[in-house]
């Protein structure tokens, strides 16, 4: 055999080698994709509703939009008791502690939900709620005076720090409704959050 010949071995050789380990490594990737139960990850996107939406993509509402009052997109998911929503939306969604049927035979529910006000915002930011529920909501003033102004339905709550205060009303008025802290620089400059109610 000629020395040619042995280098043509050689090469076709390492080629083929080359060749296997790339089937190998693809089919341990494929085999790693199929492994274990298939896991499905919800889309929690529904829980955020974007900033501007174009009145298409927006529920039916028979009101004119305001800057402390927004249609609701259409899809928006009112969260359930204790339901689990990922670490990175803990502090945008409020989930409520407490969801009681408001009376036997109707579908209106009490739902509870702890806000606290810290670092000059609303932690969580976003009550989600469906209309007709009524809502309780525990605010407490953790690292300084607070008050939480309401305007889509009229209300003004003040806290001192370490206090909670309770405010309560009947969703009856559909839309994404602005509250803001007035102490932390009010509407604009603040961090504002948001009562979207589903109708």
């Amino acid at each position: 055999m000629s020395s040619r010949e042995r280098k043509l071995i050689i090469i076709f050789g390492i080629v083929l080698i080359v060749f296997l380990i790339v089937v190998v490594v693809w089919d341990i990737s494929k085999t790693k994709e199929n492994f274990g139960p298939t896991i499905i990850i919800p889309d929690y996107s529904a829980f955020i509703p974007g900033g501007e939406t174009n009145t298409s993509d927006t529920l039916p509402r028979n009101w004119e939009e305001t800057d402390y009052r927004k249609p609701v997109p259409v899809g928006v998911k009112v969260p359930t008791e204790n339901e689990a929503v990922p670490d990175n939306l803990k502090e945008i969604i409020a989930v409520p502690k407490e969801v009681i049927q408001a009376a036997p035979g109707i579908e209106s529910q009490i739902r509870i939900f702890d806000i606290r006000g810290e670092t000059g915002k609303f932690i969580p930011e976003k009550v989600i709620v469906n209309f007709g529920d009524t809502v309780r909501i525990n605010f407490t003033a953790i690292d300084g005076d607070y008050d939480v102004i309401f305007t889509g339905y009229n209300m003004r709550q003040s806290a001192k720090t370490g206090e909670t205060k309770i405010l309560e009303f009947q969703a009856n008025q559909d839309g994404r409704f602005s509250y803001y802290c007035e102490a932390c620089g009010g509407f604009s400059k603040g961090t504002p959050g948001e009562i979207i109610v589903v109708k």
